[in-house]
């Protein structure tokens, strides 16, 4: 049993989307997430372990256009995400039994919602809009890592996501993998680190 915090972001699509229609696209972001997740695992064999993982995680963004046709306009976004994650891992370089390096492959079917809110300012008349999505994307990922002990039954793992993709939504490279970022921060942003309880 453990717990898992990914550095990754992921992006959930909606289908037919009326935050889009209802605001200016590209005025603020929104749909984003970071899971951070609970995880209980077993051991199937030497080499071979599976996790299951509840997670949950949410993004809050502001974004801000000033004097479009005599408007100001605030815009907010939420969304929150709860996710169930189940992952394989294989290691493949067990060296001298201290650093387990392995190969994992991830599903994570996630369900979101997504809120975003409005506030236009004209001549000091304030108006205020509202819009909702939700909806369920299905994520598959892939990456290596390694084990390493931390005390007595803890164990820590640090992972690097090699390949990360949408399976039922849109994938962009730009929007999911900080495109326009530096190629450090794309590599920070696909890092994750967790520690488990070892129960036996």
């Amino acid at each position: 049993m453990g717990i898992g915090l990914s550095n990754t972001s992921y992006h959930i699509y909606y289908k037919n989307p009326t935050t889009e229609s209802a605001f200016i696209a590209g005025a603020v972001a929104s749909g984003y997430f970071t899971p951070l997740a609970l995880n209980l695992g077993y051991q199937a064999n030497n080499r071979i372990s599976l996790q299951f993982g509840l997670a949950y995680g949410g993004s809050k963004n502001h974004g801000f256009l000033a004097d479009v046709y005599g408007v100001d306009y605030n815009f907010y976004s939420k969304t929150r995400v709860v996710a169930i994650s189940i992952t394989t891992r294989f290691i493949v370089l067990n060296a001298y039994k201290r650093f387990p390096i392995y190969a994992t492959v991830s599903i994570m079917p996630a369900w979101g919602k997504t809120t975003l809110r409005s506030v236009e300012n004209c001549n000091t008349v304030i108006t205020t809009k509202s819009a909702q999505d939700a909806g369920m994307n299905l994520f598959a990922t892939a990456g290596v890592g390694f084990n390493y002990k931390i005390w007595r039954r803890f164990t820590g793992y640090a992972e690097v996501l090699l390949v990360k993709s949408n399976l039922t939504g849109e994938n962009s490279r730009y929007y999911d993998w900080r495109g326009e970022s530096p190629q450090y921060i794309q590599v920070i942003s696909s890092l994750a680190f967790g520690f488990n309880y070892n129960f036996r």
